[in-house]
């Protein structure tokens, strides 16, 4: 049971899954059996390596296997073993919540959108509740707090002022709302879990690996199992530099270990490279270079600008490809721009390169979504013709009828009636112009395709019946219009189509959820609000594929932050997604934040730094690339790429591009050829016409040679 050095600070260099499972086998008292101890961890994609990680070291000490321990996330640990007997309800439940609160307050938001102000209050109410951020019960009281915040002796400005009322109102009436429906919020909940486990501290053992973002109640608790002597922290090395720009929850674990005093050159000129100090870059780099006259960064690091997104793309394919051959085994594609990550997917596939998908992209972008959500502009805009053939091409609509067939019959509408006919839009113009051309050109084949044609609009007329009536200002309970919106791609074959397509299947679930929560809700809405609610649903969920076993892994920054690989790539290392800028909360700003112990901008920054940072040193070799123009805009570098390009050139009069690579891009023989098996076509002459000499005259006169 660790005791001692409860809080290990490992350098970024190292695989901290790989520390961790030597500390757990180091300390397990009765090897093989490890069902007392418990590995939590910030994400489980990590777990199969640390699982790995503990194999080999049993195998190594004469085990051929281990019983236990229990990984898991520190949500899910205490949803699992802390069961709580009031209602707990999700977002979408939550949503309908605040905005049946916001309209019982229609003065607070002044006209605003409720729903849009609805997704702020829930993230405000869940950082005010984890931060442990007390809400004074009069508003007075309330006020005089901001007032501190703000630093304001006399009353608080007309907009300050309204800002307070609005929070405190509204926060007042949420608890009251959750405490008629006998139902407990969810930062409450994860409260009172920890609350509960603290108290009932047993022999077990944590340890708590990796962690680099926890909010005050969490550390509380990891406090608690740290001082009772059944925990430990495994945790990446932190820098004095950053320290003061760190989350406090976590700094106040990392001060408890010792900081990484390293003697590794690239780690340490990497920390040069982000130092803020009196010492300027060109300081900083000739005090490094007299140290160092040779750059431990140019066999490490490779800068690569692109001048396109395609070009980009190329890049990053063919140096991950390059490494595949090399018999790098642990490749990492590590970029916040899902279009670059799409692309660098589709050139890999290509290549017959099958990738680890863990970031996914959002469920509005796939191609299910799609047709859902032109089936829906379709019937808004009265079947006009382009979301209209864009369903009837989809593969999710009449998946039981005769493809063949409707494929001729889309082909027939859209040649024969939209295009040729000239009609844009009205399911009654199409079956009146349908009709107008079978009089116009009747024969047998024209009655036929006529009847088809008629037919395919009757089922379309028919998809659309349960919808129809629901657009407009009426107003519905949103359980009837998910309802009715299943009834309609029931029509359509889009349900049982969805029932076999993975993101189908997650959309069918989101759909569920959203009527669980609006089976327990009295608000109305209207249409527009309903594409709203059911549109944020979808876009705020991401819908990750099944991958099979690949060397090649695709993620986030945040995914990445245990990863130990041969090789990396940081892709799109722009202004724009390097640092990720977040959505900011309308509700008080950073100087407020920070006197009511809530997260700002300045901590989420050095967190994504620190993780940046960590990432540079998880492979001996990283490629960092960047996007100079798209569509004749410039982009710029990110800082943080700029600062090791400026930093290096100081140094070493050398700006780490990777001018083998830019040369390879122009060679045709580093591009994959594609395969097909038909025959080329056979060249044909240049076509020219006969004269046979028997039609030759045999005299020719001026006036005949002139005609």
């Amino acid at each position: 049971m660790p005791r001692n050095n409860t809080v290990t600070l490992v350098p970024y260099r190292d695989d901290i899954l790989a520390v961790a499972a030597s500390q757990i086998m180091a300390h397990a008292s009765a090897l093989p059996d490890l069902t007392n101890t418990v590995v939590l961890l910030p994400d489980l994609q990590f777990a199969p390596r640390l699982r790995r990680h503990l194999l080999d070291a049993a195998i190594a000490q004469g085990h051929a296997a281990l019983l236990g321990p229990e990984i898991s996330t520190i949500d899910q640990w205490l949803c699992d073993h802390t069961p709580l007997d009031q209602v707990i309800p999700g977002r979408a439940r939550r949503e309908l919540m605040l905005v049946e609160v916001l309209r019982q307050h229609p003065t607070v938001f002044n006209g605003g959108d409720p729903w849009l102000i609805s997704n702020s209050l829930i993230s405000l109410f869940d950082e005010l509740t984890l931060n442990r951020v007390s809400i004074p019960g009069d508003l007075e009281a309330f006020t005089r707090q901001l007032q501190a915040a703000y630093g304001i002796d006399d009353r608080l400005p007309e907009p300050l002022g309204v800002e307070a009322s609005m929070v405190h109102r509204l926060w007042k009436a949420w608890q009251c709302q959750l405490n008629d429906e006998h139902m407990l919020d969810p930062g409450i909940a994860c409260l009172q879990r920890l609350a509960m486990q603290q108290a009932a501290i047993t022999d077990g053992v944590f340890y708590l690996v990796g962690f680099d973002q926890l909010h005050a109640a969490q550390v509380e608790w990891i406090d608690s199992l740290l001082q009772a002597g059944h925990a430990a922290c495994i945790l990446y090395r932190h820098t004095h530099w950053l320290d003061s720009s760190v989350m406090p929850p976590v700094r106040a674990l990392l001060q408890q270990g010792q900081p990484d005093t390293t003697d590794n050159p690239g780690s340490a000129c990497l920390d040069a490279v982000f130092q803020v100090g009196e010492q300027s870059p060109a300081e900083r780099a000739g005090t490094f270079r007299q140290a160092y006259p040779d750059s431990p960064l140019s066999a490490h690091i490779a800068l690569l600008p692109a001048s396109s997104p395609e070009q980009e793309a190329r890049a990053i394919d063919l140096q991950v490809r390059q490494w595949l051959l090399d018999g790098k085994q642990s490749i990492a594609i590590v970029t916040e721009d899902r279009r670059l990550a799409r692309r660098v997917r589709a050139l890999l596939d290509r290549a017959g390169i099958a990738l680890q998908d863990s970031g996914g992209w959002a469920l509005s972008t796939t191609s299910a979504a799609a047709v859902l959500e032109r089936w829906l502009e379709t019937i808004e805009e009265d079947f006009a013709h382009q979301p209209l053939l864009d369903v009837l091409k989809s593969p999710f609509v009449f998946p039981d009828g005769d493809r063949e067939q409707h494929v001729n019959n889309v082909y027939r509408l859209e040649q024969d009636i939209i295009q040729r006919e000239n009609i844009a839009s009205g399911i009654q113009r199409y079956r009146s112009q349908i009709e107008l051309r079978l009089q116009r050109l009747k024969t047998s084949w024209a009655e036929e395709t006529a009847a088809q044609l008629q037919q395919l609009l009757t089922r379309l007329e028919q998809a659309a019946a349960p919808l129809r009536h629901c657009l407009g200002t009426a107003r519905c309970r949103p359980v009837i219009l998910l309802e009715q919106l299943r009834k309609s791609l029931d029509a359509m074959g889009i349900w049982t189509s969805f029932g076999n397509d993975p993101a189908g299947l997650r959309i069918l679930q989101e759909w569920q959820l959203l009527t669980d929560a609006a089976q327990h809700s009295s608000i109305d809405m209207s249409w527009t609000e309903f594409r709203a609610w059911l549109g944020s649903a979808l876009e705020r969920h991401d819908f990750v594929p099944a991958t099979s076993d690949s060397p090649v892994m695709l993620l986030t920054l945040r995914q990445s932050q245990l990863g130990q690989y041969d090789a990396v790539v940081i892709g799109a290392c722009d202004r724009e997604h390097l640092p990720a800028s977040s959505a900011k909360s309308p509700f008080f700003n950073d100087p407020v934040r920070t006197d009511l112990g809530l997260p700002v901008w300045s901590e989420r920054y050095a967190e994504q730094l620190l993780r940046f940072r960590r990432l540079l040193e998880s492979a001996p070799r990283v490629l960092m690339t960047w996007c100079q123009e798209d569509a004749g805009e410039l982009h710029m570098p990110s800082p943080w790429l700029e600062a090791i390009r400026t930093f290096h050139e100081l140094a070493w009069h050398d700006d780490l591009t990777d001018n083998e690579l830019k040369a390879l891009l122009e060679h045709p023989a580093t591009r994959v050829a594609g395969s097909n098996d038909l025959p080329l076509p056979q060249q044909q002459p240049y076509p020219q016409p006969a004269l046979p000499a028997a039609l030759l005259p045999a005299t020719l006169s001026v006036s005949m040679h002139r005609q």
